[in-house]
């Protein structure tokens, strides 16, 4: 399944960059060198996932990424020094992938639950591309993963919550679309355990993630852009530069993601998005709403596959029928787990494949509850 699987270039450079010239000194920030960066993009493939940036004593702070990534990149560059910086970053999740498969299998009473979860998560191809894949994307299953163990194995976590909290922290600063689920996990937590324990984690999380979450926060970009995730009037596509192109005809002002560094710009940027999506809501706010209904059902199946409207109706069908059989089977904790994983993004921008790989190891367990049930019913 490994066939240098990435996001763009310019993307993974900017973490790799940040990941060279990183400084303890200045513990949040990440400095990136643009020409390293563009030099970067002009290499192949094969060329990028062996590659390993250089230090750069002439870099610029760039603020607009997390910086989670940053920190996870650093560590897989300890533990695989001898890898290229993206080959590195694989071996780590290869590592993960692995520990959390086996874990989940060990829990797992029945011998053929472990056989279903082997098959549907631990080996399915497209699991395994996300497992392959280096960017962000693949850390949003950890806390799912966590989050599994406890609800299989029933065993009490007690102080345990204070190490997980601290990995909660790093995965919501690599990736934030996870918030409302985390929260989750902490009422689940208080109602199975400790309330007290639970009301004080939830503090340190958040006190943790005031100091260390130094992004700048602008959804109106991902706003836009999910518009374009179906048909609509305003010629909008699912892609960062169908943003960009507005914002540059609008301005005569040229701006992408490296432009990002330009503080002012991309201020400017930020509110000519946001005003013109509002202007969208305004004059269209059923089709919103649409996009919103039919986000919330492909969150409980396959996810969107860009530009392929039979398969995202196909998709829609399969959620309904997820959903509809958490309700009459009462499995709500797993209901409400994979609906808050993606809650936080589906109101407007679809759950393509990449912001949902933290529910399929939810769903897959659902779809082994559903099974359960029916040859419970059989053999009765």
């Amino acid at each position: 399944m490994d066939f240098n699987q990435s996001m763009g270039p310019g993307l993974n450079g900017i973490y790799l960059s940040a990941t060279a010239n990183y400084n303890i000194g200045s513990f949040l920030s990440m400095n990136v060198n643009i020409g390293d960066i563009k030099e970067y993009t002009l290499m192949s493939k094969d060329e990028q996932f062996s590659y390993s940036f250089p230090k750069n004593p002439e870099n610029n702070e760039y603020k607009v990424l997390a910086t989670g990534y940053m920190f996870l990149l650093i560590f897989a560059k300890k533990l695989f020094f001898f890898l290229g910086d993206l080959e590195a970053i694989q071996y780590l999740q290869y590592i993960v992938h692995i520990l959390i498969v086996m874990a989940i299998i060990s829990i797992m009473e029945k011998r053929y639950e472990k056989i279903l979860f082997f098959i549907f998560y631990g080996i399915n191809p497209v699991i395994l591309y996300f497992v392959n894949y280096t960017f962000y994307y693949f850390w949003q299953v950890v806390p799912s993963a966590i989050f599994i163990y406890y609800y299989i194995s029933k065993k009490k976590i007690n102080n345990k919550i204070y190490l997980i909290t601290l990995i909660f922290v790093l995965i919501f600063i690599t990736r934030s679309t996870i918030l409302f689920f985390l929260i989750f996990f902490y009422i689940w937590y208080g109602y199975k355990e400790n309330w007290k324990k639970s009301l004080v984690n939830i503090v340190i999380f958040f006190s943790f993630v005031y100091i260390m979450n130094s992004d700048i926060k602008n959804p109106y970009h991902a706003m836009y852009v999910g518009i374009g995730a179906y048909e609509n009037v305003y010629n909008i596509k699912l892609d960062d530069d169908s943003a960009f192109e507005f914002f540059n005809q609008k301005t005569n002002k040229t701006f992408n993601t490296f432009a990002a560094m330009d503080k002012e710009l991309y201020k400017d940027y930020s509110m000519v998005i946001k005003e013109e999506y509002f202007n969208i809501f305004n004059e269209s706010y059923l089709l919103l709403i649409r996009n919103a209904i039919y986000n919330f059902f492909q969150s409980y199946s396959l996810g969107h596959k860009v530009g392929n409207l039979f398969i995202n109706y196909i998709s829609i069908i399969i959620g309904v029928v997820v959903l509809s059989l958490l309700l009459y089977t009462k499995n709500f904790i797993l209901l409400f787990s994979i609906g808050l994983c993606s809650l936080s993004f589906t109101l407007y921008f679809p759950p393509i494949a990449a912001y949902m790989y933290g529910s399929y190891i939810l769903i897959v367990i659902s779809l082994i509850k559903f099974i359960k049930l029916f040859r419970f019913k059989v053999y009765s």
